[in-house]
């Protein structure tokens, strides 16, 4: 049986008589929640990079080129689990990465707001 259901799998947790999510499931909170969009634009070296990593203290920022003009983004930032609530995901970000590459904050000024997810990401044992 090969149960491909994800992190909050109800396939393991019928296997395992365990609860898909929440305490006795198995899973804890990674200590980092990831903001996620993607924005159609070409950036100033789109042809010579296709994945760029910024690194800082309890955060970093990703981009990647999926193709046909869009960049698909990602921002991981060290948080308390359920840190969801604000007005506006994109002035956040842009506030948390001030000062970082012009890359980031092109991408997070082209992404609509409405278009940026968070979710909080989870570990588990193998």
């Amino acid at each position: 049986l090969i149960g491909a259901d994800g992190i909050w799998s109800n396939v393991r947790a019928q296997l395992w008589d365990q609860p898909a999510k929440g305490a006795g499931s198995g899973c804890t909170y990674s200590g980092y929640t990831v903001f996620a969009g993607e924005a159609t634009y070409e950036t100033s070296d789109y042809w010579e990079t296709g994945y760029k990593v910024f690194v800082g203290p309890k955060k970093y920022f990703v981009t990647s080129d999926v193709g046909s003009g869009r960049i698909q983004w990602y921002a991981f930032l060290a948080l308390p689990a359920g840190s969801k609530a604000r007005e506006s995901n994109a002035k956040y970000l842009q506030s948390l990465f001030e000062g970082w590459s012009p890359a980031i904050h092109e991408a997070l000024q082209r992404t609509p707001d409405q278009a940026i997810e968070q979710r909080d990401l989870y570990d588990r044992p193998p």
